[in-house]
């Protein structure tokens, strides 16, 4: 049994998650088993997250006598997970309007959100991979000039590529990358 799910336990969380850390407990002692769960939980007036893990241990007679466990404060983990689940649907949300190949990518050109899959291309992501880390290792000077002015254009491996530099409301600094045939 695997459970991962959201809500709360502590005051201000909701009872529903509380229900379900029971319920998966319960359905360890019975049927043996595993269980993990997030929920989140009141801590002194702030949010904090909770993984908590437990297995079932059987004892002779082959049924479950105790639970061992452990519960983990993951808030840094569980709050950079739902930044980039937003910021994946802020990529997706803008990517269906090109008509072309767009990549977005962080300051080293690893892809973190593209419309590849709904391009007619001959380029397959492991190859559009390859040339986004290309050249930004090849031409660091004209990235550079790229995020201090906003935008740049440059031919590169037979494709006409516009780049634009973007901070998100995090001052987290992304690329987009338009790739065109030259």
């Amino acid at each position: 049994v695997r459970s991962r799910t959201g809500g709360g336990v502590g005051a201000g969380g909701g009872g529903g998650c509380k229900d379900k850390l029971v319920n998966g407990y319960s359905k360890i002692i019975k049927e043996g088993g595993a269980h993990e769960m997030d929920f989140k939980i009141n801590w002194e007036g702030d949010y904090r997250w909770i993984t908590s893990r437990a297995a079932g241990v059987k004892g002779p007679n082959g049924k479950v006598t105790k639970l061992v466990g452990i519960s983990l404060d993951n808030t840094e983990r569980k709050n950079n997970e739902l930044r980039l689940r937003k910021i994946k649907c802020y990529f997706d949300v803008l990517l269906t309007h090109f008509q072309h190949l767009v990549a977005f990518t962080d300051k080293a050109g690893e892809i973190l959100a593209s419309n590849l899959k709904s391009q007619s291309t001959d380029i397959d992501y492991l190859a559009l991979q390859r040339l986004l880390y290309q050249l930004t290792i090849n031409h660091k000077t004209w990235l550079d000039d790229v995020i201090q002015t906003g935008r740049g254009q440059i031919v590169f491996q037979d494709k006409q590529i516009t780049a634009y530099h973007h901070l998100n409301d995090e001052h987290q600094s992304f690329l987009m990358f338009e790739l065109k045939p030259s």
